[in-house]
């Protein structure tokens, strides 16, 4: 067969693009983490020095919190990140894992899915209703939809990692990286 691993091949195309763009969406976290560090750094100083604060720092800390968790949620799957229990896994042969191991992938995707599209559907009624924090007026939709988007390529990892081999990393390494 002449094309026999095309299918193939624009799955492994898609996860490699999906695994990309979450490993962007981390970065992408990180310089959210750095600027709520500074700016509570900043607040701290002001405080110290002035005896002033800078009004509505919790709820803008709060906000960004969201993307630093949803937006590397993804990558950490990706990467393997995730807390695991594994007090059962001497106890349980291999043959059990490899049952049960897809299970828990498909249980975990559907379950980003489902988060990803209450999001959706929680940030469309935030925008419709305008909905905004208390001190600095920021607007809950896009917050929502950052979560969605998450949550989004969350599922996607799990559903890649189903499809994938055991031996094929999902993880997109360059020169730069320090894994």
């Amino acid at each position: 067969m002449r094309n026999g691993g095309a299918p193939n091949e624009r799955f492994g195309a898609a996860v490699r693009l999906v695994a990309s763009l979450n490993r962007s969406m981390a970065i992408i976290a990180g310089a959210v983490i750095v600027f709520i560090s500074c700016l509570i750094v900043m607040n701290v100083m002001l405080r110290a020095l002035t005896g002033n604060a800078i009004i509505g720092v919790e709820e803008i800390i709060q906000v960004g919190m969201v993307p630093v968790i949803f937006l590397s949620i993804g990558y950490c799957g990706q990467i393997g990140g995730h807390i695991k229990v594994d007090i059962l896994e001497a106890a349980m042969p291999q043959s059990f894992w490899n049952l049960v191991d897809p299970v828990i992938r498909i249980i975990s995707a559907v379950a980003f899915a489902a988060m990803a599209w209450q999001a959706v559907q929680s940030g469309n009624m935030a925008g419709e209703f305008n909905e905004l924090t208390n001190i600095r007026k920021i607007p809950h939709q896009p917050i929502w939809l950052l979560l969605a988007v998450g949550a989004a390529f969350a599922a996607a990892i799990e559903f890649s990692k189903l499809w994938s081999r055991s031996d094929t990393s999902l993880v997109i390494e360059d020169e730069t990286d320090d894994q």
